[in-house]
């Protein structure tokens, strides 16, 4: 079921909010600015944290060195207290938008489903429909939920920490910068896979649930004619190709996230390695117009290292944000699909002492839009006068559901192939 990546289609990332309300909105405006806030609290430790060990000089007494760093440490703590509140404000603020989205297109989907003719749900199969229903939705709401806030944290702290390393040591920051294109190159392909995956993943479910729910809604004739070993095997076959895609997109984010760990571990023993070579050789630094010491080796090195490490999580955040947009657009496609139903009360009404009953088909020609090579009707012409019965006698497949549902108009005359006239 692999898919190329120019057949995944998907909505823009502001299409996702596309049913917020007001109440929604506000909660999403909020949300971006305390997610961008969360982002400048790390970066803000690091600089605190460098500053406390570059009190630690053999030519300064103890006592001073106490002082200094008490002073720094309240400031570690009040920032550790802004981060607390800014995070839970986050996450309150994205999932509380989130639920209420999703609230707002289950009931634009379903009422949708609702006022679709006969002959959409010959395209789409019914016995889908539930699973699918629930696997789309699910999806959607993961990715506006708190992924979004997410994402705005991790890009937050990675453009923050880059300016905090290069303010407190441009040289440092550089060669740390220029030792990390393998970190920055896995987390993109593994977001990219990801994306190209979950549209096949999803489909595979779908069909199923839909083995599933056809199974079980005739489960009297599966039982009759001894078909469970093979119902299960059709279920099971489909399965099987789901659960190797997962399995894949699994392996896939382990090799990223271990990768990306594995050359952190590289960075952090080559940036102390380059710092102790700075400070062992006197280089100055230009931002404070001296030679580097401990604190600003540090300050530059855990910005450097945060900042790497961020962007490389970028692409996985962005993961349960692109299945979201992947799924929005099936979701709005249904949505916003035209329907010929007819809702409304008709514009003519037909007393009831007016009404006769005589039904009469006069030629008909007639085939299911999923099987236009198929006329289950062909010049059919029949009167069936009131007050009488008439039998329709046939084998399957003749028409004879296929006469009641055109009594029925449940196929209007804009989704019929062909004339008639009933």
């Amino acid at each position: 079921m692999a898919q190329n990546p120019e057949e995944v289609k998907k909505v823009s990332v502001f299409q996702l909010y596309r049913f917020a309300g007001k109440t929604e909105k506000v909660l999403v405006v909020l949300g971006v600015i305390v997610s961008v806030a969360v982002g400048v609290c790390n970066p803000l430790m690091n600089v605190f944290m460098g500053r406390t060990l570059g009190e630690f000089k053999p030519d300064r007494s103890s006592k001073d060195v106490l002082d200094e760093v008490s002073d720094t440490v309240l400031y570690i703590v009040y920032v550790g207290i802004a981060a607390l509140v800014l995070s839970t404000l986050t996450d309150w603020t994205w999932i509380l938008a989130g639920e209420r989205l999703g609230v707002n297109v289950r009931k634009k989907y379903l009422e949708s489903l609702l006022k679709k003719e006969v002959s959409w749900f010959d395209l789409n199969k019914p016995q889908e429909l539930p699973t699918k229903i629930v696997a789309l939705i699910s999806k959607y709401q993961r990715g506006i939920g708190n992924k979004p806030g997410k994402v705005l944290t991790a890009v937050a702290l990675f453009v923050a920490s880059l300016i905090v390393a290069f303010l407190y040591g441009w040289q440092l920051a550089l060669v740390m910068l220029g030792l990390s294109p393998i970190t920055f190159l896995v987390a993109y392909m593994a977001g990219v896979t990801s994306a190209m995956k979950a549209q096949a993943e999803r489909q595979g479910y779908a069909k199923c649930g839909g083995y599933a729910e056809e199974a079980l809604s005739a489960i009297r004739t599966v039982y009759a004619f001894c078909a469970e070993i093979v119902e299960k095997n059709k279920y099971l076959a489909e399965l099987s190709s789901s659960q190797g895609s997962t399995i894949k997109n699994s392996a896939l984010f382990g090799l990223a996230i271990g990768v990306t760990y594995f050359s952190m571990a590289i960075l952090h023993g080559l940036g102390y390695f380059i710092g102790s070579f700075f400070i062992q050789h006197e280089v100055r630094n230009h931002t404070f117009d001296k030679a580097y010491d401990c604190g600003a080796i540090i300050t530059t090195l855990y910005c450097s290292l945060t900042s790497i490490f961020y962007f490389g999580t970028i692409s996985l955040q962005m993961q349960s944000v692109t299945e979201a947009q992947i799924a929005a657009h099936e979701i709005y496609e249904v949505i916003d699909s035209v329907s010929d139903q007819k809702t409304n009360k008709p514009t003519k009404q037909i007393p009831l002492d007016q009404f006769k009953g005589r039904i009469e088909f006069h030629n008909v020609t007639f085939q299911y839009p999923g099987k236009l090579e198929v006329s289950v009707l062909k010049n059919f012409s029949a009167v069936f006068e009131a007050g009488t019965m008439t039998g329709i006698c046939g084998e399957t497949g003749s028409g004879k559901s296929t006469i009641i549902q055109l009594i029925a108009v449940s196929y209007t005359h804009l989704t019929l192939p062909t004339n008639r006239e009933v």
